[in-house]
């Protein structure tokens, strides 16, 4: 059975999104307040462009109502932006406000208000389940919730001016719904179902079949029964000159001719964990979308020295040595990295924390690639 869950809040890293969307469905008020007569060399100055916003009837207000404690005056070409910030957050169970805000463009030739808006935090007109049942019933949203498996998460909130978002998301689902509603009316103001694969060559089973194809997966699969996977698709690729992998201990497996460098469309990852152990015992596949090769495998390492073998090693360091000998007690904490193959050894003064010794050990060679000692007595 499909399991729905209602979330009460989204994620409160709203931001820039949150003025951006009340640009774009608010009212937009304009006019001019006040014009200047100003030769193309002589703009007005820094405080003119705040004494004019500020004379706007309803920024005025603004600042009476507000503790104002940010304002901004920015030149851009020949345009002033001013802005005035309260900044003081407000949370409630119902809301989420990121703050009261005040924006003002202006002509920086001869003063003139080209644009202005006053963001104050307003009630709920609506709750998150009378929110999200009007998302559910827009037509493609309804499709894609029926036609989804797994379990369903659906979460709704508030920008605190007057729009509503709703979120979809499924663990089994490629396309993310996503809805923007008004505060106002509850009218549905945008939505799109986002398909990140929209543009991708391959589709995902043909990606599992030829990840599954390879004799490393089979017998991965067969070791770890237990396991679960998932599948992304990267569209954009942001490589370097340098080579991706430089360290000498990672696992990288190159079952294919194929060179990161000459990746020109996107590529699929698909990656394997068990369930006992996610961390320590996975596997990683790269695959090329425009030719559907292997451009990368890479697996978790099983360290071939001890935890003991490698606390003598970094003992052996003539600085970390004198370092210890200088101590009285001490504590000895170990850690494998098993994604780039080396082992950190810390030392930490029983007596004071702020002294200690940390050492990174390649575990293929037992080389030791970093130390570094922080000898700071009792203060």
């Amino acid at each position: 059975m499909k399991k729905i869950k209602l979330t009460n809040k989204a994620s409160t890293t709203i931001a820039i999104l949150v003025i951006l969307g009340s640009i774009i469905a608010g009212t937009i008020v304009t006019g001019t307040l006040l014009t200047r007569n100003r030769k193309s060399d002589n703009y007005i100055t820094y405080q003119e462009a705040i004494d004019i916003a500020s004379a706007i009837p309803e920024v005025a207000a603004f600042i009476e109502e507000n503790d104002i404690n940010s304002v901004s005056a920015n030149l851009y070409e020949e345009t002033w932006i001013v802005e005035f910030f309260d900044t003081n957050f407000n949370y409630t169970e119902d809301i989420y406000c990121w703050m009261n805000y005040a924006y003002v463009e202006i002509d920086a030739l001869t003063g003139e208000v080209l644009y202005y808006e006053v963001y104050n935090p307003s009630d709920p007109n609506y709750t998150d389940q009378e929110i999200i049942a009007i998302a559910n019933a827009i037509p493609d949203i309804a499709y894609w919730i029926e036609n989804q498996g797994g379990d369903i998460s659906i979460t709704a909130w508030y920008d605190g001016y007057e729009l509503w978002y709703v979120d979809y998301w499924s663990d089994m689902a490629l396309t993310y719904p996503f809805v923007i509603i008004s505060n106002n009316n509850g009218s549905v103001v945008y939505y799109e179902i986002y398909d990140p694969l929209e543009n991708a060559i391959h589709t995902a089973e043909e990606i599992i079949e030829i990840v599954e194809s390879l004799e490393i997966v089979q017998t991965w699969i067969t070791n770890n029964p237990e396991y679960d996977r998932y599948i992304n698709f990267y569209e954009t690729i942001w490589l370097g000159e340098d080579t991706i992998q430089s360290n000498p201990g990672i696992a990288i497996i190159n079952l294919a001719e194929v060179s990161w460098i000459n990746v020109t469309g996107g590529i699929w990852i698909v990656d394997y964990w068990t369930l006992d152990e996610p961390y320590d015992n996975w596997l990683s596949v790269t695959v090329d979308d425009i030719t559907g090769e292997v451009i990368e495998i890479l697996q978790n390492l099983i360290p071939t020295l001890t935890e003991q073998e490698v606390i003598t090693i970094a003992e052996s360091q003539p600085e970390v040595s004198a370092f210890l000998a200088s101590l009285t007690s001490y504590s000895t904490y170990v850690w494998f990295d098993n994604y780039y193959g080396y082992w950190n050894v810390f030392f930490e003064n029983d007596f004071n924390y702020e002294e200690y010794a940390t050492v990174d050990i390649i575990d293929a060679t037992g080389e030791i690639f970093y130390y570094y000692i922080n000898n700071r007595p009792n203060s």
